[in-house]
């Protein structure tokens, strides 16, 4: 039985290791562009073990990319169900609205991670296209963010399209204070804004979506008139990385917003937002590859930008 048991876990160890990118959707049916936000993280990153968790029927047309090696599937329904993660589907007081999906999501992810002792993980959401190959990075990940890491947009809210998590202990907290919001009815965005600000920076602290050249020169003020008095945490790490991450502005100034919502043209400007988008120039380089990756200028200064966020969800449109 040992013997059984140290086979089991060295399979783990190789089938999880170093860092992980999760996507992750709760439902029968990953819609069609999560393939090209996969693939394209796929590209960037050949040597991550790149994780889809669903269900699983939601997993069945992904099974084809398993057998190639290109993806890892892990069906939450086959998952043991964390206690933090049981407490948070009994203090839902719904069943099935689209705020509990997206919080819930990260209850599965800790699901995840506390069955397979994961760390160094990287979540994106699946209208997120990635630029970068996210290991030279993780050194600097490792270092400037020991819990969280993540895409605020104003001192109330994240935009979590990307997310760094360290390890078990930082998802574990996060999870638990989901399950102490749940009763509230709250979005994603709003319990991760809720919970920086109830925690010290080394449990979380925000990834720089503007470079600090913009702060100098503009306040920090979004359409609907957010402030914020830390101004420089939002260029935070900006220069460590030589990068700037999407809290989905960009990606909805260059691409337009889900047509659910209004006509999707490009040049939208989000009304939440502490920074302007259409202030900053844009340009699209190829890499040493032969890969395209957008970058952000301001007054000179270039900026490459690790990910946008297509909310128009046309992410064949941004790919490299």
């Amino acid at each position: 039985m040992k013997i059984l048991l140290i086979i089991f876990l060295t399979h783990l160890s190789t089938i999880f290791a170093d860092y992980s990118i999760v996507f992750v959707h709760i439902g029968n049916e990953v819609p069609p562009y999560a393939d090209v936000a996969i693939s394209q993280a796929c590209r960037f990153n050949p040597h991550a073990k790149i994780i889809l968790l669903s269900s699983e029927s939601g997993l069945q047309r992904f099974r084809s990319w398993e057998a190639q090696g290109t993806l890892q599937l892990c069906s939450y329904d086959n998952l043991p169900k964390t206690p933090i993660h049981q407490e948070y589907q009994d203090r839902c007081a719904e069943t099935s609205p689209f705020w509990r999906y997206t919080s819930e999501r990260f209850l599965y992810l800790w699901d995840l991670m506390n069955a397979y002792c994961l760390e160094n993980v990287f979540h994106l959401e699946n209208d997120n296209m990635l630029y970068a190959d996210l290991e030279p990075l993780l050194s600097h990940f490792q270092k400037q963010y020991p819990g969280i890491g993540a895409t605020f947009d104003n001192d109330e809210r994240c935009i979590p399209g990307f997310v760094w998590i360290a390890n078990c202990h930082a998802m574990e907290d996060l999870a638990a204070y989901f399950a102490k919001k749940a009763p509230q009815r709250l979005s994603d965005m709003q319990v991760i804004g809720y919970y920086r600000n109830e925690r010290s920076t080394s449990a979380i602290d925000a990834l720089p979506i503007i470079m600090p050249e913009y702060i100098s020169v503009y306040p920090l003020k979004s359409p609907h008139n957010h402030f914020t008095n830390r101004p420089f945490s939002y260029s935070n790490q900006s220069e460590t990385f030589h990068a700037i991450f999407d809290a989905a502005a960009i990606g909805q100034f260059l691409g337009g917003i889900d047509p659910i919502h209004a006509n999707n043209e490009p040049g939208f400007i989000n009304e939440s937002c502490l920074f302007n988008p259409s202030l900053l120039e844009y340009k699209w380089a190829l890499d040493e590859q032969g890969r395209s990756v957008p970058y952000a200028i301001f007054q000179g200064d270039s900026y490459k930008i690790i990910n946008l966020h297509i909310h128009s969800k046309r992410l064949q449109e941004f790919r490299s």
